[in-house]
């Protein structure tokens, strides 16, 4: 959990320095965000696992960075299209979900 958030974390900020935005708004959503549906990730896989877990997690994910994708866009939609934070979502979920899958159990 701890490295998943560092990780889009690290990555928020850098989107949000490459695109000019206010730093405490878009990180703030976005770690609170990823605080929420990580935990409630962990929670579904850890009560609902059985066997192979793989097409469980992908529908879980796939919720999650619509989830995350709608809080990081209606706080902000004055500044930011639903398209893009759709976008900002789904790159930092592939990549926090590919880093994990290479990190030991």
């Amino acid at each position: 959990l701890p490295i998943t958030i560092a990780i889009e974390l690290l990555l928020g900020f850098v989107y949000i320095r490459w695109k000019n935005r206010e730093l405490f708004p878009t990180l703030a959503l976005l770690a609170l965000a990823n605080v929420i549906t990580q935990f409630a990730l962990w929670a579904a896989l850890t009560t609902f696992i059985e066997g192979n877990s793989l097409t469980l997690t992908i529908i879980l994910e796939i919720i999650i960075w619509l989830v995350e994708g709608v809080v990081f866009y209606l706080p902000q939609r004055k500044d930011l299209t639903f398209k893009e934070a759709a976008l900002l979502s789904l790159l930092l979920n592939l990549v926090s979900f590919t880093i994990g899958l290479l990190l030991p159990l």
